[in-house]
C-alpha cells in the first residue's frame, strides 16, 4: 500500500458508474464537460447523479475546501492490470476531467495492489462458454 499523486488520464478507468450516481449515465449529459469555476455552494443536499455535483465538488477540491470523509482509495490488480475503488471515483473521474481541461489537480491516493484480477475479469473468467453441435 502506497500513499502518492495519482494521474488519471495515463489510465483508462471504468469507474463502474450507474444511473443512480453519475448524472452522464442518467441524462447521457457530463457536466464536466462544460465545467468552468462556478461559485461553490454546499454539497450536502445535492445527489450523486445530479448536474450540479461533480463540478461543484471539482470547485471545492480546486480551493482546498473538501473535507472528506474517507481518503482515495484504489486497488490496482496485477492479475489484469485493471483498477477498482473501495472509495473515491468521483474524484478521480473530476480529475481526469480537470487534466483534460488543463486544469492542475494533484489527487493524492492510496494504492493498494493485491495479486488477483478485478472483479469484472473474475466475473468474465468464471462465464461458461456453450457450445451446440
Amino acid at each position: 500500500m502506497a500513499k502518492m499523486i495519482f494521474i488519471p488520464d495515463n489510465f483508462e478507468i471504468d469507474f463502474n458508474f450507474t444511473d443512480g450516481n453519475c448524472h452522464k449515465e442518467k441524462t447521457g449529459i457530463c457536466p464536466m464537460d462544460c465545467f468552468n469555476k462556478l461559485n461553490i455552494k454546499d454539497l450536502s443536499q445535492i445527489r450523486r447523479n445530479e448536474y450540479e455535483f461533480c463540478p461543484r465538488m471539482a470547485n471545492k477540491m480546486l480551493n482546498g475546501t473538501l473535507n472528506p470523509t474517507f481518503p482515495v482509495e484504489i486497488y490496482f490488480h496485477k492479475k489484469c492490470g485493471h483498477f477498482s475503488f473501495q472509495d473515491g471515483r468521483h474524484r478521480t473521474c473530476i480529475t481526469k476531467h480537470l487534466h483534460n481541461l488543463d486544469i492542475q489537480y494533484d489527487l493524492i491516493v492510496t494504492i493498494h495492489q493485491p495479486n488477483d484480477k478485478c472483479v469484472e475479469c473474475k466475473r468474465k473468467s468464471k462465464i461458461k462458454t456453450i457450445s451446440f453441435v
